[in-house]
């Protein structure tokens, strides 16, 4: 008898083992595709990847990405390939537009330089459309219909970052500890947060116990406000003079000369009242005249800090959120 519920334990257990094994299995299939904050994590690179359907040159989707604490995706598998490919086409950006570049280029640009990645990674792996590439220089074109690659000049195309899993560890690490302070109210903590915390290019206000980030790119206020809602975010809304000192900060920061949008808006199906895209109270100005004129959109003063209307134009802006994560 004993020995019957021995064996019948070690069944057991080898089930149970066998059913661990399958759900690590899964588990595993799992993280290899996880989504983090609109990026796919691939467990093969270790590495998060996004297809972005702005179009940019491809010196400024560069700089795009590594404002994103990556850069334009380097590939070095066919694995890689075919995954990137199925995170393009399962985004479903293109419609006509058929192309984006990803990170190879020709060193300095120059005809016969060697090929590199802009991540610095060696160019193991190629996936071109043809035997040989031809001369351009500006960038490679990933092609989104078939996964081949080809060369072109630098011209407006879409483009796909890739960044290390790391950077959204940070991000956790940074969410633990505003959680800390709001459930434990640490001296330290609070003495740590109460300094402005710049995390991958967003800058933690604790009095509004939110982020902003000044964007350099010129974009209509629709389009601007399209950009941060895609970020968690809106256009800022301000509320206290605090508040508006520290967003002028930051577009000092960025450019002291120029306007930068804000979340400000007249709604024509409210009498042309003034709003916040966010939603929240108007319960602040602070206006460069007394009373505002009649145009649409609200501004904020890279020089004084004041606030105008101007009429849809393509200006930097301030976006603002409660997590950018």
């Amino acid at each position: 008898m004993l020995e019957l519920e021995r064996n019948n334990k070690m069944v057991e257990l080898a089930l149970m083992g066998t059913r661990f094994s399958t759900k690590i299995a899964e588990l595993n299939q799992t993280i290899n595709f996880l989504t983090v904050g609109n990026w796919t994590y691939f467990g093969k690179t270790k590495h998060l990847y996004k297809v972005f359907d702005e179009r940019l040159e491809f010196d400024e989707a560069q700089v795009f990405c590594v404002a994103q604490n990556g850069h334009l995706a380097s590939i070095h598998s066919q694995e890689e390939n075919d995954f990137v490919l199925g995170l393009v086409k399962a985004n479903n950006v293109f419609g006509e537009e058929s192309t984006l570049w990803i990170g190879l280029k020709r060193r300095n640009g120059k005809v016969g330089n060697p090929l590199e990645w802009t991540d610095g990674s060696a160019v193991d792996f190629t996936n071109w459309s043809s035997n040989e590439t031809n001369p351009d220089t500006h960038g490679y074109i990933y092609d989104g219909s078939s996964g081949k690659w080809s060369l072109y000049a630098s011209v407006r195309r879409l483009f796909v970052c890739k960044r290390k899993k790391e950077n959204f560890d940070r991000n956790a690490e940074l969410k633990s500890m505003l959680s800390a302070v709001k459930a434990n109210k640490t001296t330290q903590l609070e003495t740590d947060l109460n300094q402005r915390i710049t995390f991958l290019a967003w800058t933690y206000f604790p009095m509004t116990n939110s982020f902003y980030k000044a964007i350099d790119r010129n974009f209509e206020h629709d389009k601007a406000e399209a950009f941060c809602v895609e970020r968690n975010g809106h256009l800022a809304s301000i509320h206290s003079q605090e508040e508006n000192d520290f967003v002028w900060g930051l577009a000092k920061d960025l450019d002291s000369r120029n306007g930068f949008w804000i979340g400000l808006q007249r709604n024509p199906r409210k009498k042309f009242a003034i709003e916040w895209t966010d939603g929240s109270a108007v319960d602040f100005a602070n206006w460069h005249n007394e009373e505002p004129d009649r145009q649409w959109q609200g501004q904020i003063s890279g020089t004084s800090g004041t606030w105008r209307f101007t009429s849809t134009d393509f200006y930097p802006f301030i976006c603002k959120t409660s997590s950018p994560f």
